[in-house]
Formats: C-alpha cells, structure tokens, sequence
C-alpha cells in the first residue's frame, strides 16, 4: 500500500473516532417516582463545604419551611436574614418525594403537593407566571452527556442552570443547582433523591 494510502486511510479513521467521541449521549431515563435521601444530601453538602472552604450555609433538610416551591425545576430560593443564599426554597411536601414522566418532546415534574410543571425538551422559551417564587422564563434540554438541563431566569433574583442525572443502576436522582450571578456566583448545591423502590443509599455510596 501506498504511503499516501496509508495516511488518508488513518486520516478517514482519525475523523470517524473524533466524530464518535463527539456524538451525544440519548438522553437520560428520568422517569419514576423519587425520595428526597436526606442523609446522602447532607453528607454531600458538608463534603462540598470542606473542599470549597466555605462556611456552611445550611440548606435545611430535614425540617423545611411548609409552601415553598422547592422539588420542582425552577422553584423559589430562601434568603436567610443575613442575605445569603442557602439554595432552593424547602418544602416539606416537595422535597419529599418528586415523580418525573418522560416522552421524547418533553418531561413533566409533580410533586406530592400535586404541583406539576411540563417542560419541552427542544430548549424552548416557557413562560411560568405562576410560579411561587415569582414569574420566571425557563428552558429545558438534554446535554451532550444525557443529563436535562434547566435554565431558570427569573424576573427577579439571580439566574441559575438546574442538572438532573440519573446514577447508572437507576437508585438516585441527582439534583445540581447552580447560581449563575449576584455575589454568590458559581455556588452550587446538590440534591440525591432516592427511587422510590429502592431501599436508602449505603453510608459509602459516593456520587458520579
């Protein structure tokens, strides 16, 4: 064979291994009915705290303030009096338990309160007027990695993009926010949401 063969074959191989590499993931499935895992979420929160040598902000868990939109992609975020931000407004009813329906246009979040929001998956412009936290644009979609990303930008208040991933045995729901401006630019706080079937996570269990 040729040299000049040669390098055009390896170059059509180099370019085909690039083109896999580049293919996005199918998107992740979402679908089931998921608990709140207070343990996991606390221990991943004060995990976080130690690696970022931040204080401790204390996202309440285990005893929420009742009403706040909390479980549903786009929900409030409380302000404690000193004015920082501790993550998405609790709610003892929505953070409890979420459950999630997947068609290929869209996904539907409900929580145990019965609020539902159905969001399309097409990146999407969606008007929420009624919003608990206030009026708010959202768009949802599926990144290169499978995971549903929500970008929240509210009339008031700071932006933040939303991350929903699944664990590979289908056991815990991941829930990342991430505040995208104001003075706590950056700042994220992470959710795991136990399946509903399952028993809770092993102490040990680490997240992807």
């Amino acid at each position: 064979m040729r040299p000049m063969q040669t390098g055009r074959i390896l170059a059509a191989l180099l370019a085909a291994s690039l083109l896999v590499a580049a293919s996005p993931a199918p998107p992740q499935d979402l679908h089931g009915t998921w608990r709140l895992n207070e343990d996991l979420t606390a221990r991943m929160r004060e995990s976080e705290r130690q690696q970022e040598g931040r204080p401790d902000l204390g996202v309440r868990v285990g005893s929420p303030r009742r009403g706040g939109p909390g479980g549903l992609p786009g929900g409030g975020f409380e302000v404690p009096p000193d004015g920082g931000r501790r993550g998405p407004e609790p709610s003892i009813e929505a953070l409890a338990e979420i459950t999630i329906e997947q068609t290929a246009t869209e996904v539907t979040f409900t929580d145990s309160a019965g609020r539902k929001r159905v969001l399309p998956t097409d990146n999407r412009k969606v008007r929420d007027e009624s919003r608990p936290g206030g009026a708010a644009t959202l768009r949802a979609k599926w990144d290169n990695t499978g995971s549903l990303v929500v970008e929240v930008d509210p009339d008031k208040g700071p932006r933040r993009t939303e991350s929903w991933v699944v664990s590979n045995d289908r056991k815990l729901l991941y829930l990342t926010v991430e505040m995208q401006g104001g003075q706590r630019l950056g700042f994220k706080v992470r959710r795991a949401y136990d399946a509903a079937a399952t028993t809770p996570t092993s102490p040990t269990h680490t997240p992807p």
